[in-house]
């Protein structure tokens, strides 16, 4: 009579073992290329809700401001660890500090003129501007070489920022 062997397979085959790295790695690159964009999302979300935050004390400034124009430091915001602004964009007691992040942010009112294309001249009208990573262009807010006032298309083929909040 025949004798059947039984053969008992104990581990798996190298082949097998490379499918399953191989599928492995490839899960991983997607997910970690989707995380790296929200990240990014993430970044982007905050540098809007800084430039809300600056434009609300900006208002608050003015509405009790004695002289009735907005702030008249431009230029640069920088935000350091410390998250205590400079320059000192709007009077104590609007806004305490904000989130340190290595964005740096921008504020003019659009009256000023030491650069050549910045000619609104227009002292009741201001912007915070702001380079975000994942700008869309169907943002109202978003401003490019071709689109917003003369002044935003200023800002925006200078220094590349990208979006504004402002009046």
């Amino acid at each position: 009579m025949f004798k059947i062997s039984k053969k008992t397979k104990k581990g798996f085959t190298l082949i097998e073992l490379l499918v399953v790295v191989a599928i492995i790695s490839l899960l991983s690159s997607v997910v970690l290329a989707s995380l790296n964009s929200a990240r990014a999302k993430a970044r982007d979300a905050k540098r809007k809700q800084t430039l809300t935050q600056l434009r609300i004390a900006n208002e608050l400034a003015f509405s009790n401001s004695p002289t009735g124009i907005y702030t008249d430091t431009t230029g640069w915001i920088e935000v350091p660890t410390d998250g205590v602004l400079t320059p000192a964009l709007v009077t104590p007691g609007y806004i305490s500090s904000l989130v340190s992040e290595t964005s740096t942010y921008q504020y003019w009112r659009k009256n000023y003129t030491e650069y050549a294309c910045m000619t609104l001249n227009d002292s009741n009208k201001y912007g915070f501007y702001v380079k975000l990573e994942n700008p869309s262009a169907s943002d109202p807010n978003f401003i490019s070489s071709t689109v917003g006032d003369s002044f935003d298309r200023c800002v925006a083929s200078t220094w590349s920022m990208n979006y504004r909040i402002g009046n």
